[in-house]
């Protein structure tokens, strides 16, 4: 435990400079990119440019190496790179050039999009992943404490992950149990507008981490993407924010709608 508490620190203190950066593409052949590279019996994990051959069995070549960090303890004869941001040998499973978990079972069971803003306000954009092996979980380098065997995500959304489950019911963002009824593969829906995120399974329906006690979850749907990215609605009623409205409100909205 101690152990992988060091490395998660290792990791997050070079995450800004090592970050998981989507790769960029340049003029013809050429692009940046960021991963692995094996140089004789080593594994290095850094910025480089990347220049694809002409020649269907020739490797790229890959030159003007940046930031390189040694990827210590990593078995070079089975190292294989997974993506820019994980690599794995028969034993570990290697994070931006660091041992980050034992390669048991390991799974990326979805990704998503994320910014970092630093102090002189730019920002990067960068993906990160959802993960686990026999018996863990991890949102990007964050431990999720649920039932790793049976763990299924169901959502994740820009900065991370937003719906999961395991044995035990339904998890928003790995922390908050939501529901006590886990859900099968079609037996649910995601809605997304900009505003609010909504999850409808077969007998309730959540905005975010909250419940919408009267909202029907068969006919529950998005008013307005455009004007009203704020409103939901159902057979019987009009939500705002997830709180049923009152008809004067509804025949307001609908006013503000038609141009009246």
């Amino acid at each position: 435990m101690h152990k992988n508490l060091a490395l998660l620190i290792g990791i997050s203190i070079f995450y800004t400079s090592f970050s998981c950066v989507v790769n960029e593409e340049g003029p013809g052949r050429i692009s940046r990119r960021y991963g692995y590279i094996k140089t004789g019996n080593e594994i290095f994990y850094g910025s480089y440019l990347e220049t694809k051959s002409l020649a269907l069995n020739e490797e790229s070549l890959k030159t003007d190496v940046r930031k390189l960090r040694k990827t210590t303890g990593a078995d070079a004869e089975t190292f294989k790179e997974i993506n820019q941001c994980y690599g794995a040998d028969k034993n570990r499973v290697y994070y931006q050039g660091i041992e980050f978990v034992s390669n048991d079972g390991f799974q990326i069971l979805g990704s998503y999009d994320s910014d970092i803003r630093y102090r002189d306000g730019t920002t990067e954009h960068i993906r990160d992943y959802v993960v686990k092996t026999k018996d863990s979980v991890y949102d990007g380098l964050k431990f999720v404490n649920m039932d790793s065997p049976s763990f299924q995500l169901l959502y994740a959304g820009h900065g991370g992950m937003i719906y999961a489950q395991d044995k035990t019911g339904i998890y928003y963002k790995g922390v908050e149990k939501i529901d006590s009824l886990p859900v099968k593969n079609d037996d649910f829906r995601i809605l997304e507008n900009g505003e609010h995120i909504y999850l409808i399974t077969r007998y309730r329906v959540y905005m975010e981490n909250r419940l919408i006690k009267e909202a029907d979850p068969e006919t529950f749907g998005i008013f307005d993407n455009g004007v009203f990215p704020e409103i939901s609605r159902d057979k019987k009623n009009y939500y705002k924010n997830g709180e049923k409205m009152t008809s004067q409100e509804v025949k307001k909205i609908f006013k503000i709608k038609n141009g009246r």
